[in-house]
């Protein structure tokens, strides 16, 4: 059996989720069985603090542990059984009050988990979407578009100016990796007019393509919060 290192930022999801009662998990179960499609992890979390399940910030240190724990899954080293064990036993090791079920009965969260971590067309596809999103080097936020017209005075500046250009500067915030970053990138009329057509073309291409497979594909929406550093 796989021996399990847990990091720190995962302890409070686990404790959380360790100290829930069979009400409260059920619930939870719930809730994240029935999740709507194409959300990502943060989402989740803001989907499960909604039905009141539990508060945002402990909804999402419980989303962290699962999202982490679906890509385990996901990367095959073990199967399900093999994975709670392993973690059941790494929180066993930690030997603290806290990071044990208050009964010591774990075989009631083994179940639970157990279930929590066999959600795949629920759970794990949020989780699954986001991480094929995490795999680009640059992920769109959103942009601006800050325009200014820019005088060329004379050499006597008191004389003024009778031209000038229409300056468009494009402004993009993208995250990379886990940080958030922006560029800015100065247009001409006719570069916004290329962008435009070529913004429409592919909105149209994303539409045929979805009309066409409508019925055979779920199309997700890609994540776009991602935790600054």
């Amino acid at each position: 059996m796989a021996n399990y290192r847990l990091p720190e930022r995962s302890l409070p999801g686990f404790r959380t989720l360790l100290e829930m009662s069979d009400e409260a998990i059920n619930r939870f179960e719930e809730v994240v069985k029935d999740l709507p499609q194409g959300l990502g992890p943060y989402d989740v979390a803001d989907h499960i603090a909604l039905k009141d399940v539990l508060p945002e910030p402990t909804a999402k240190e419980v989303v962290q542990v699962l999202s982490d724990l679906y890509r385990l899954k996901e990367e095959g080293s073990a199967d399900l059984d093999e994975l709670v064990e392993g973690i059941c036993d790494a929180l066993k090791k930690l030997d603290e009050d806290s990071t044990e079920p208050p009964d010591r009965d774990w075989d009631r969260f083994k179940t639970h988990f157990k279930k929590l971590l066999s959600m795949d067309s629920t759970l794990g596809m949020s989780f699954k979407t986001f991480y094929l999103s995490i795999q680009n080097e640059k992920t769109y936020i959103e942009s601006n578009i800050f325009s200014d017209i820019r005088p060329a005075f004379y050499s006597q500046v008191d004389d003024g100016f009778d031209t000038a250009a229409i300056i468009h500067n494009l402004q993009i915030e993208y995250h990379k990796d886990q940080t958030h970053e922006v560029i800015q990138i100065v247009l001409d009329g006719a570069d916004v007019g290329k962008l435009k057509e070529q913004l429409d073309r592919a909105e149209k291409k994303e539409k045929a393509i979805m009309r066409q497979f409508k019925n055979k594909i779920a199309f997700l929406t890609i994540p776009k919060k991602v935790e600054r550093g």
